[in-house]
C-alpha cells in the first residue's frame, strides 16, 4: 500500500484498522505575503539598497515604464515603495556599483526603447542620474560583470529579436558607458548569465535562445578573451521557448553547471574544460525565469521557477550527484490570473532561511512565499491485540531521502492497556545491515542514526488487550530539522 510520496505501510493479518498522516503534506514555502508595484511588473532582483541589513526589493514595471524600490522591513515584509522612470517597456534589471562611489546602482533592459536605463545609488539608498545607452533589438536579460579586466563593471545584454545577437557594453571611467560590441548567437536570445566557466579568470557568457534556425531553443556560451572580447561559441540543443538561466554546482564535482527553462528545467553539467555535456530534464513548469538556492539546507543546490504559464512556482529539489527530484507547486493565483514574470531569492525575514519574491503580472505585485520549517512526519497505526506488523519508512517530504547522517526517531505509544512489547529495525538488507537493531524497553524511543541507504523496515509487536498501541515515526533530518530547530 502507497501512503503519498512513498511511505508505504503493511500490517499482517489485515490488522490495520486506521492509517492516515497526522498532516498534509509539508510545504517548503508558506505564509505568503503580496505587496503592490506598477502596473506588469517583470524582472526582480534583492539587495539591500539602503545598507539596513533588510534586503529590498527592485522591480521592473513593463506598463508602467518605470522601476519600483521596495525597502525590507522588520517584520519580514516591504514598504516605502519609490518609483523611478526608466525607458519604454522595462524588462530586466541587474544591480552593480557602475561608477565606483561604492553604492550600488542599477541598470534595466527596455524592450521596446531599444535601450538600457542606468540608475546611480545615493547614500540614503534611492536613486538619481539616469543614463540611457543604446543596445540591440527588443533587449531581455541583463549581466553586469567586468569582462575587460580594467576593474570597472560592464553590461550585457540579451535582445530578443531576429538578429540574433547580444550586446556588450564597456564601463567608461569615472561612470558611463561605451565601446559596444554586438556578438551572434542564436534566434530571439532570452536570458543571459555570466561567470568564468573554463577557470581562465576572464568571465564567459551564457545564452538561451528561442530558435536555433532549425525549429529548437539553444544554449550558446561564449568564452571571454583577454582583450575583454568574446570568441570561442558552444552550443547546446535544447526545446523552443528557452527562457531564463542561472548557474551553480548542481553535482558537486566543483565545475558550474547550468540550469535554464524551457518548457522544462534542464541541467547542463560542466566539465573540466569549460564546456558543457550530460544534460538532464525536469518537469518544473517552464519559466520564464529561475533562481537557484539550497531552499532545504542539505547543501544541495536546488532551483525554484516563475511559471508565467501556471500562474505558480515550481521547486524542485537537488539530489546526490546531481538531478532534481521532490517536485512541488505553490500556486499563485488569486483571480483569474497572475502570470509570474520574475523571480528572486533572498532571507527576507532574517531567518536562517531562503524565501522567495515572485512578480505577478497579472495583479500588479510582488508575491512573497516564506520558507517554513519541515515539521516531522506522524504516521498513526491502530492494531489489534497479539498481532504484528511492520513499517516501511521510505522517503516521505519532497525533496528529502534518507542519507548518512539522517536521525530517525521511531517511538511506540501504548493506548488504553495495551502495551508496546518489541522494535525490531533493519536496514535495506535486514539482518545483514549494519543499521540493524533491536529494542524492547518501551519508555525510550528508538533514535537511529543512518548510515545509508534510502529504506528502513520497523517491525512492532503489541498485546495487553484492547486496541494495540499508537506508532509515531518522527524523522529528524540532520541539518534541516535538528539545525533548524537551534535557530
Amino acid at each position: 500500500m502507497n501512503v503519498r510520496a512513498g511511505l508505504a505501510v503493511g500490517v499482517g493479518m489485515l490488522a490495520l484498522a486506521s492509517l492516515h498522516p497526522a498532516r498534509a503534506e509539508p510545504n517548503a514555502f508558506g505564509g505568503r505575503r503580496d505587496f503592490a508595484v506598477g502596473d506588469g511588473p517583470r524582472g526582480i532582483i534583492a539587495v539591500d539598497f539602503n545598507s539596513d541589513n533588510r534586503l529590498d526589493l527592485a522591480v521592473t514595471n513593463f506598463e508602467d515604464n518605470d522601476l519600483s524600490i521596495l525597502y525590507g522591513q522588520p517584520d519580514g515584509g516591504f514598504g516605502g515603495r519609490q518609483d523611478y522612470a526608466v525607458g519604454t517597456n522595462p524588462h530586466g534589471i541587474v544591480t552593480a556599483d557602475f561608477d565606483g562611489d561604492t553604492l550600488l546602482d542599477l541598470a534595466v533592459t527596455n524592450w521596446n526603447g531599444n535601450d538600457v536605463s542606468v540608475l546611480y545609488g545615493q547614500p540614503n539608498g534611492m536613486f538619481a542620474g539616469r543614463q540611457d545607452h543604446a543596445v540591440g533589438s527588443h533587449p531581455t536579460g541583463i549581466v553586469a560583470g567586468d569582462f575587460d579586466g580594467d576593474d570597472l563593471v560592464d553590461l550585457a545584454t540579451a535582445n530578443w529579436s531576429s538578429q540574433s545577437e547580444i550586446t556588450v557594453l564597456y564601463a567608461q571611467a569615472g561612470g558611463g558607458f561605451g565601446g559596444r560590441q554586438d556578438y551572434a548567437v542564436d534566434r530571439y536570445p532570452f536570458g543571459i548569465v555570466t561567470a568564468d566557466f573554463n577557470d581562465d579568470d576572464l568571465l564567459d557568457l551564457a545564452v538561451t535562445n528561442n530558435d536555433d534556425n532549425e525549429g529548437l531553443g539553444d544554449v550558446v556560451v561564449l568564452y571571454g578573451q583577454p582583450d575583454g572580447t568574446f570568441g570561442e561559441r558552444q552550443d547546446h540543443a535544447a526545446n523552443r521557448n528557452s527562457r531564463g538561466i542561472t548557474t551553480g554546482d548542481f553535482n558537486g564535482d566543483g565545475y558550474l553547471d547550468l540550469a535554464f527553462t524551457a518548457g522544462e528545467t534542464t541541467l547542463l553539467f560542466g566539465q573540466a574544460d569549460g564546456h558543457f555535456s550530460g544534460s538532464l530534464d525536469f518537469f518544473t513548469g517552464g519559466g520564464p525565469d529561475i533562481v537557484a538556492g539550497d531552499f532545504n539546507d542539505d547543501g544541495l543546490l536546488d532551483v525554484a521557477n516563475a511559471n508565467g504559464g501556471r500562474d505558480d512556482v515550481g521547486v524542485a529539489y537537488g539530489q546526490p550527484g546531481g538531478g532534481l527530484g521532490g517536485l512541488e507547486y505553490y500556486t499563485l493565483q488569486v483571480h483569474s490570473y497572475t502570470t509570474p514574470g520574475g523571480i528572486a531569492v533572498g532571507d527576507f525575514d532574517r531567518d536562517g532561511r531562503l524565501d522567495l519574491a515572485v512578480t505577478n503580472t497579472g495583479l500588479d505585485e510582488v508575491s512573497i512565499l516564506y520558507a517554513q520549517p519541515i515539521p516531522d512526519h506522524v504516521l498513526t497505526i491502530v492494531c489489534n491485540d497479539g498481532e504484528r506488523g511492520f513499517v516501511n519508512v521510505c522517503p516521505y517530504v519532497p525533496g528529502y531521502e534518507y542519507r548518512a547522517g539522517t536521525e530517525l526517531t521511531l517511538t511506540g505509544v501504548p493506548t488504553g492497556t495495551n502495551l508496546f512489547k518489541k522494535w525490531k529495525v533493519s536496514g535495506p538488507n535486514d539482518t545483514n545491515d549494519p543499521l540493524y537493531q533491536e529494542v524492547i524497553d518501551t519508555n525510550n524511543p528508538l533514535l537511529l542514526t543512518l548510515a545509508g541507504g534510502f529504506k528502513v523496515k520497523a517491525f512492532f509487536k503489541c498485546g495487553g488487550g484492547g486496541l494495540g498501541p499508537m506508532l509515531v515515526i518522527g524523522m529528524a533530518m540532520l541539518g534541516l530539522l535538528a539545525l533548524r530547530r537551534k535557530r
